[in-house]
């Protein structure tokens, strides 16, 4: 419904800017300013929103950068000279002009350096809740080029304990975000809800029972445990009344990682779809900047500033 609203208002204000170029200007008809005002905006806006939901965030704002960046260079060095002096520029071109910069500094920092992501299951239960709004350093595991996801300069790896985001290997369209469990060369079995690396159980201290809501807003009863992997201390739920689900034993390969989620036994991960490649990881989670609890419909204040 929301895309049919949106797709309307695009057609709807694009005929609109479209006549007004094509009749109403060189016919000098008075059109009050406040009108094409709107129609631009709701031109602009409703595309953007459109392909952000068709696409992706990261697609729509590259797009967005390179035609604000063209339409601005254009007016600068060739428009301009067929202009009057009493003349303005058109609409358009004045949102280019206005939001060029701005629209260039965000892209460069969203695709180099922070970006924010949502969590929309609870895979990661109890460290990263369902709703979190993740703050992302993306420079941590190298440079990448935006939208085709190709790694530019290498530098630092994945390490044991790092919540890491990445693009699923069975579907690079999609962003999972996983913690990292093993590293190239490890030998990682998970067996009676228990992992050991290379031979070595990790040690767990179990907090005792807990109630936990499941993604559809149920409450469940789950097994706490303190996990320490690499020095990382974190939290992890496992179902105690349910069987060991995909039990795994294997060798991580040669520019691989084995990723896991908190919430072992409701976590979609390397247990079941195999490793990751190294190209593949955008960047390393550090602190929950927002959440939202779609269930009740509040922010939760407890979760933000929560450092990972």
């Amino acid at each position: 419904m929301l895309i049919q609203l949106l797709f309307i208002v695009f057609l709807v204000s694009s005929i609109f800017s479209i006549l007004d170029w094509a009749y109403f200007r060189p016919q000098k008809v008075d059109i009050p300013k406040a009108i094409r005002e709107i129609a631009r905006d709701g031109c602009l806006f409703s595309w953007l929103i459109l392909m952000a939901l068709i696409t992706n965030v990261e697609l729509t704002l590259t797009l967005a950068m390179l035609i604000v960046l063209i339409v601005k260079l254009l007016d600068d060095y060739v428009l301009t000279k067929f202009r009057s002096p009493d003349e303005s520029a058109g609409p358009y071109v004045q949102v280019a002009q206005d939001l060029c910069w701005f629209l260039l500094i965000l892209w460069l920092i969203r695709s180099f350096a922070f970006n924010i992501y949502r969590v929309p299951s609870g895979s990661l239960e109890p460290t990263v809740d369902t709703g979190d709004f993740l703050l992302v350093n993306q420079y941590v595991y190298g440079i990448h080029l935006p939208v085709l996801h190709k790694q530019l300069i290498p530098f630092g790896k994945p390490k044991q304990g790092d919540i890491a985001l990445f693009y699923y290997p069975n579907d690079p369209n999609l962003i999972f975000v996983k913690r990292v469990i093993g590293v190239p060369g490890d030998h990682i079995v998970y067996k009676n809800k228990m992992l050991s690396i290379n031979g070595k159980i990790i040690p767990q201290k179990d907090l005792g029972l807990t109630e936990n809501i499941d993604d559809t807003g149920k409450p469940e009863t789950v097994k706490k445990m303190e996990e320490t992997l690499a020095g990382h201390k974190y939290n992890i739920i496992v179902q105690p009344y349910t069987p060991n689900y995909r039990e795994t034993d294997l060798v991580v390969p040669k520019g691989q990682y084995f990723m896991m989620g908190d919430n072992r036994d409701n976590s979609n991960d390397s247990r079941y779809w195999g490793t990751v490649p190294e190209g593949e990881f955008i960047g390393k989670a550090i602190l929950v900047w927002m959440s939202w609890d779609s269930h009740t419909w509040r922010i939760q204040w407890n979760r933000i500033g929560t450092f990972l």
